[in-house]
C-alpha cells in the first residue's frame, strides 16, 4: 500500500524543519527550496524567528611545501557570496628577521591579517616560525576557486639561503559577524614545552561564538605521527594537520562553536616526540545576530553561489553609505560571479518593520527542465552591515508562490 501523499509530505516537512534549525538556515539545493515552499503552502511550517548560526561550509587542505614560499589548492565548491573564508598558515624560513604572511585567491578577494605570531631563532633553532590567520568576506566567486598562501621567508640574507617551508588549511564559514578577541604566544619566546597549551585569556563576549586555533611547530625536526587537540570546552574539531616537521613545516588547526560565553583553551599533544618550541594563535568570531528569517538560502546559479540571511559589511561600516548604494554594490559583487544575472530597479519595501529595498533578479540555473530563475532580493541596513534575504522561484511557479513569498517576508523579525 502506497503512503498517503499528505502523510509523506508531513514526514518530509518534519525532517526539513529539523534540518533548517540544525543547519542554521544555510540551504543550498533546489530540492530543499521547493520542499520548503511546499511545506509552507501546506501550512506545515509555522513562521519562526531564529538567529543565523555559524556554520562550516567546506574545508580545504593546502599541500605542504618543504622547499618553497607558496602552496595552493582549489575548493571543491565555489564559496558563497557573503561567506567568510579564513586561511590558517604555518611556516618556517631561514631569515633572521620577521616577514608578513599573505594569501590570495583566483577571484581577487582581498585577505587581511587577523593575527600573525612569529617565533625568532632560539637556542639550537634557526630562522623564524610563523602561525598566521587571514580572512576575507567573499565578494567574487565561481568555479575553480583557488587559494594561495605565501610566506616571504626564503632564507635571504641568512645562513639558510633559499630555505622555507609552508602548509595551510582554508575554511569557508557562514554566519560570521567579525572578530571578538584573540590570543597569541609571546613574541620573544613563543611557546615552550610539551604538550602545547594556549588560552583565549578572557571570556567570549557572546554565546555561539566560533573559536579557531592554529599551532606551528618550531622544533624538534621530527615526524610527530599525530597532533591531537583537546581543551576546555573539550569540543575541538581538527580541520587540518601536518605532522612531519623533519622535511616540512608541521602544524594543526582546530575549531569549535561555544554554546555559551566562556574562556576557551586548547592543548595540542604530539603522538611521539615531545614539542620543544612552537607558535600558536587563537581567534574568536562573533555570530551574525542581525539575521532572523525562516527563508532558506541557496545556491541556484552556476558558477555563482548565494547564501540568504546574512550580513555584508561595507569597508567603512553600514551607516557610511545609503541602503540603495549598499544594495547596488552588493548586486555588483554577485554579477562578478554570474554573467547571467540581471537586476531590475530596486523598489521600496518593509521587512521586519524596517525600511527595505526589494530587487527582482533573473538568472540561469543548471536545472535542465527549467533553467531560468527569478530571484527576489530584500535588503535592510543594519549596524553590522547589509542584511539580505534571497528567495528563488522558477518562473512557471511565480503566481502560485507569490502569496507564500509575502508570508515568508512578513515572518521576518529583527531583535532590535
Amino acid at each position: 500500500m502506497k503512503p498517503h501523499p499528505i502523510s509523506t509530505l508531513n514526514s518530509i516537512c518534519a525532517r526539513l524543519a529539523t534540518t533548517l534549525r540544525d543547519q542554521g538556515l544555510s540551504f543550498r539545493t533546489f530540492v530543499a527550496r521547493v520542499l520548503f515552499l511546499a511545506c509552507a503552502a501546506a501550512g506545515m511550517l509555522a513562521p519562526m524567528s531564529v538567529h543565523a548560526a555559524i556554520g562550516r561550509v567546506q574545508t580545504l587542505s593546502l599541500p605542504a611545501n618543504g622547499a618553497g614560499t607558496t602552496t595552493s589548492a582549489t575548493f571543491a565548491a565555489s564559496p558563497a557570496i557573503g561567506d567568510t573564508v579564513v586561511i590558517f598558515i604555518w611556516s618556517w624560513g631561514g631569515n633572521s628577521v620577521s616577514f608578513p604572511i599573505s594569501a590570495s585567491d583566483s577571484y581577487g578577494n582581498v585577505y587581511t591579517t587577523v593575527q600573525q605570531a612569529a617565533t625568532p631563532a632560539l637556542s639550537g633553532v634557526n630562522g623564524y616560525n610563523d602561525a598566521a590567520v587571514l580572512s576575507t568576506i567573499v565578494t567574487a566567486t565561481g568555479a575553480n576557486f583557488t587559494i594561495t598562501a605565501k610566506t616571504a621567508r626564503d632564507g635571504t640574507g641568512s645562513s639558510w639561503p633559499g630555505l622555507s617551508e609552508i602548509g595551510a588549511v582554508a575554511v569557508e564559514y557562514t554566519g560570521l559577524a567579525g572578530v571578538d578577541k584573540y590570543s597569541v604566544t609571546p613574541a620573544a619566546t613563543g611557546g615552550v614545552g610539551s604538550p602545547a597549551t594556549l588560552s583565549l585569556g578572557s571570556a567570549t563576549s557572546k554565546a555561539n561564538e566560533l573559536v579557531t586555533a592554529i599551532i606551528s611547530i618550531v622544533w624538534p625536526a621530527v615526524d610527530f605521527a599525530s597532533i591531537t587537540p583537546t581543551g576546555t570546552p573539550n569540543a575541538w574539531v581538527q580541520r587540518g594537520v601536518y605532522t612531519n616537521n623533519a622535511n616540512f613545516a608541521a602544524g594543526e588547526m582546530a575549531d569549535q562553536v561555544l554554546a555559551s560565553s566562556s574562556t576557551p583553551s586548547i592543548t595540542w599533544t604530539p603522538g611521539s616526540t615531545a614539542f620543544q618550541y612552537w607558535t600558536a594563535v587563537m581567534v574568536a568570531y562573533q555570530p551574525d545576530l542581525n539575521c532572523t528569517s525562516v527563508a532558506p538560502g541557496g545556491s541556484w546559479s552556476a558558477p555563482a553561489t548565494w547564501t540568504s540571511c546574512n550580513s555584508s559589511v561595507p569597508q567603512a561600516g553600514a551607516t557610511s553609505m545609503s541602503l540603495a548604494a549598499n544594495t547596488k554594490d552588493f548586486i555588483a559583487g554577485l554579477q562578478k560571479g554570474d554573467p547571467h544575472l540581471k537586476a531590475e530597479k530596486s523598489l521600496a519595501a518593509t521587512v521586519g518593520g524596517k525600511q527595505a529595498l526589494r530587487t527582482r533578479i533573473t538568472t540561469q540555473t543548471s536545472y535542465t527542465q527549467e533553467p531560468a530563475q527569478v530571484v527576489y532580493l530584500y535588503t535592510v541596513s543594519r549596524d553590522a552591515g547589509l542584511w539580505y534575504l534571497v528567495l528563488a522561484i522558477q518562473p512557471s511557479q511565480l503566481s502560485a508562490f507569490d502569496p507564500i513569498v509575502k508570508r515568508m517576508v512578513a515572518s521576518v523579525q529583527f531583535p532590535n
